[in-house]
């Protein structure tokens, strides 16, 4: 790769990075958001014991405090300078995907294509600002793609592993890698030692994050538990339902470059017409945790409430036909998946494809539905569709 067409994104990312927390603030007070993260930061703070990783009031996993205490150990608590270590999270991230994308593409163009969308995405300009917990866990899912394509299997499952150390909900990841190993084990002889070799570096990665659970007797701390409502259903079919009509929302510029690909297929279309009649029995809805506190599940949502100017029948048909319009998405999503288990042809797209479909299994089980859960989907719906049309080694390397 060609130093300059990099240094010049670097550049880019830098400034972008810096007006958008010029414009935000670094030094504003925290919000009502960050609250409870920083005193969590402030509880890791003088260093780690069990005690600590066992009393701490949050749900996510500890990693992502952990990091920022000792920042904060070594620089100061100060709101301000902790942001200042979220934007460079944020650079990181950027610049780990582009390098990841052009390793795929070969191609500079793509690379801009696809982070540009990325950096500009509203939920974006604020988590790479403010101090949450969702930008480590996405450079670590970014990261172990970018590692493995390049043969570096340690290092990308000890990347892998730190997903989970921050965010539970990233076990879809864990999940899409392990079916797609377990598979080629399976189905193609010549592999199947390295592909044994990778299950058992996927078995390691949920290693440490097992060991917080016998610690916790649970999959999050004791005193965090308390806020999981006791009678709280086991799956959420609506949440399914939400998630894939953001399937075409944060990826439509993309979309629109292959809209022959997933759109023009009468077969296509008239499954999706049939299948979009879940949405009139699973519409979509806040979680329980979540009444009370906010009038929709994120942004795209309070855009169409806004839109439709609290007209309840409009909101849901503007909502059910984003519904409809995912659906195709979804199952081009599978076909590809089974063509390719099919042929064996384990590539690239065939993991980003069980991933993706991963995160739609799993995140219905989850007591909470966002829109944020689904800003790590961008990433590898992103990169999936751009592979729409390649074959062989045109398809990107072979994990």
């Amino acid at each position: 790769m060609t130093r300059k067409p990099f240094v010049l994104f670097l550049v880019t990312a830098c400034v972008f990075q810096a007006a958008a927390a010029a414009v935000i603030g670094l030094d504003r007070p925290p919000s009502r958001d960050e609250g409870p993260f920083l005193v969590n930061i402030r509880h890791f703070m003088g260093g780690v014991t069990l005690e600590k990783l066992r009393s701490y009031p949050e749900i996510k996993g500890p990693l992502m405090f952990i990091v920022y205490a000792k920042v904060a150990d070594v620089v100061g608590f100060e709101p301000w300078k902790l942001r200042t270590l979220s934007v460079a999270i944020s650079i990181v991230t950027y610049c780990v995907y582009y390098l990841l994308l052009w390793h795929v593409f070969r191609s500079h163009k793509v690379a801009w294509l696809a982070c540009g969308l990325l950096m500009v995405n509203p939920y974006m300009i604020r988590l790479s600002v403010f101090i949450y917990v969702d930008m480590m866990p996405l450079l670590f899912l970014i990261g172990f793609l970018a590692l493995v394509l390049r043969g570096k299997v340690i290092p990308a499952f000890v990347v892998l592993a730190g997903t989970l150390l921050v965010s539970q909900h990233y076990v879809f990841a864990l999940a899409g890698v392990g079916l797609f190993y377990a598979a080629r084990a399976l189905l193609c002889r010549e592999k199947r030692v390295h592909s044994a070799l990778m299950l058992i570096g996927c078995g390691l990665s949920m290693v440490p994050f097992g060991l917080l659970v016998l610690l916790w007797h649970g999959i999050c701390p004791p005193k965090a538990a308390l806020v999981i409502p006791r009678d709280e259903s086991l799956y959420h079919p609506n949440y399914l339902t939400a998630y894939i009509l953001l399937l075409p929302v944060y990826v439509a510029p993309i979309l629109l470059l292959r809209l022959k690909s997933v759109y023009f297929s009468l077969r296509r279309i008239a499954s999706a017409c049939l299948l979009s009649v879940y949405y009139y029995f699973f519409p979509v809805r806040l979680s329980r945790l979540a009444e009370g506190h906010t009038p929709a599940i994120g942004m795209f949502h309070r855009l169409v409430q806004l839109g439709t100017r609290g007209n309840r029948s409009l909101e849901h048909v503007v909502l059910y036909l984003t519904f409809a319009l995912g659906i195709p998405v979804l199952l081009c999503l599978i076909r590809d998946c089974y063509g390719k288990v099919r042929g064996r042809e384990f590539d690239l797209a065939l993991l980003l494809d069980l991933m993706i479909l991963s995160f739609l299994l799993i995140m219905p089980f989850s007591f909470l539905v966002w829109e944020k859960y689904f800003v790590p989907v961008i990433p590898l719906l992103s990169v999936r569709l751009l592979l729409i049309g390649r074959t062989g080694d045109d398809a990107g390397s072979h994990p």
